[in-house]
């Protein structure tokens, strides 16, 4: 019975986690270590096979940054920029206060959360 009980329990917790599709915004410290500066807004997946829809969808949330101003964009509903953002993030989740002009990379990540 205590079997059953913790076996339907685990599954209640996977039914109720949302797959979902990450994208961000990185850079790179000292050409070695990869930060995540901007995390995108997600979007919500059916199932891990919809790496192409993903893909697109990263492509399209990142061209929205891109073609509104880069850094310099305000999101919607926010008052900092993405430059301004990403560097209070740099600074307070991985220590690292200052930053030499560098190319951010974007990538996707499909994970459950």
């Amino acid at each position: 019975m205590k079997l059953t009980l913790i076996l339907l329990s685990i599954l209640g917790l996977t039914w109720s986690q949302e797959l979902e599709c990450h994208c961000g915004i990185f850079a790179t410290v000292d050409h070695v270590s990869v930060y995540e500066v901007y995390r995108l807004l997600p979007l919500n997946l059916n199932s891990c096979d919809e790496i192409n829809e993903c893909t697109l969808f990263c492509i399209a949330e990142t061209d929205v940054v891109y073609d509104n101003g880069g850094l310099d964009y305000i999101p919607p509903g926010e008052t900092l920029t993405v430059g301004e953002q990403s560097c209070i993030n740099l600074n307070e989740v991985h220590g690292v206060p200052d930053l030499e002009p560098t190319p951010a990379e974007i990538s996707l990540e499909v994970g459950i959360d």
